[in-house]
């Protein structure tokens, strides 16, 4: 083992040695003898510019994402008391809910105006990512319409029914989608 190591390291210092005296005899390496041109090499201060603001914006997004977990889930664990329960259960649950629409779209704006810098399709975790906003965004958006009608049922005196009935199960599937987009991101599956 230690004479396999040995010619190793004797063919590379040899193969070194030739390389350098072929730079030598042609002068030395540039960027222009690997294919990159003049223009290619110049920085465009506008397009570094853009990259800096959508990085910034996303890393807003990816902090924020992960704040807005916080009520999402407390929204979640005060729902069993709202649909049941008293007037003061309810307000909790409803406020949180507001607290968590007002996070969630908040950190959705920052996805969502981003600036692009260029077509390019999104692959693994940023697809998956993706493809699970076109289900807990929708159901952001409907849900608490839903619980509104719910709450307006309820302080009629009403049971619940037609539409707000699905309040729950709307919230629920949003909830699911949203915390699964987020582990996506964060275990880079």
């Amino acid at each position: 083992m230690k004479r396999v190591r040995l010619v190793l390291v004797v063919l590379t210092l040899v193969s070194g040695l030739g390389g350098a005296d072929v730079r030598a005899a042609k002068g030395s390496l540039s960027l222009d003898d690997l294919g990159f041109s003049d223009e290619q090499l110049q920085g465009d201060s506008a397009t570094q510019a853009t990259l800096h603001k959508r990085s910034k914006m996303l890393k807003t997004h990816q902090i924020l994402g992960l704040i807005t977990a916080v009520p999402m889930a407390a929204t979640i664990f005060t729902a069993s008391g709202a649909e049941g329960g008293s007037d003061a259960k309810r307000d909790l649950h409803k406020n949180m809910a507001i607290t968590t629409g007002a996070l969630y779209f908040t950190t959705a704006s920052f996805s969502l105006f981003a600036p692009e810098v260029e077509e390019k399709k999104a692959t693994g975790s940023t697809k998956i990512h993706k493809a699970l906003a076109w289900i807990h965004f929708p159901a952001m958006v409907i849900a608490p319409i839903l619980g509104y009608e719910a709450y307006k049922q309820k302080e009629r005196g009403e049971e619940v029914h037609g539409m707000a009935k699905q309040h729950s199960a709307v919230a629920g599937v949003g909830a699911a989608a949203y915390f699964l987009s987020m582990a996506v991101m964060v275990f880079n599956f």
